[in-house]
């Protein structure tokens, strides 16, 4: 596809389309991550079940030394969407072109946090998980 010959508005559309793509193929690497740790973990279970050790000892044998985990820590997982394109969503992190062209566009300043926490509570519509 030859993006010169695009006018504004298909340029952002194709530009909107990809950011859809990497959140879903950002979300679809987490999760087959998660299958895959689990199926690892059964294998480990397994070969140490099947030469005779006691689980209990050799994950000890493993977490000695190692650094608390954060699963303490919530993650913040509330997802914010726009309610007038339901496939425009925002998790946490960087700011999506839709998110901060839409507060330009209102009058609100996509660098403040005072401006991106109201713009959320008043624009965008929150699912929590």
């Amino acid at each position: 596809m030859e993006y010169e010959q695009l006018s504004l508005d298909e340029l952002q559309k194709q530009a909107e389309e990809i950011a859809y793509q990497q959140s879903v193929i950002a979300q679809l690497l987490v999760k087959k991550r998660e299958e895959g740790r689990g199926d690892f973990i059964r294998e480990l279970r397994d070969l140490i079940l099947e030469r005779g050790y006691d689980l209990e000892d050799i994950a000890s044998r493993l977490t000695r030394g190692a650094r608390k985990t954060t699963s303490n820590n919530p993650v913040d997982k509330r997802r914010y969407v726009d309610p007038n394109d339901h496939e425009r969503f925002y998790i946490r992190g960087p700011l999506p072109g839709w998110l901060k062209e839409q507060m330009q566009a209102n009058g609100y300043d996509p660098a403040s946090k005072e401006d991106r926490d109201r713009f959320k509570a008043e624009r965008l519509t929150l699912i929590d998980p």
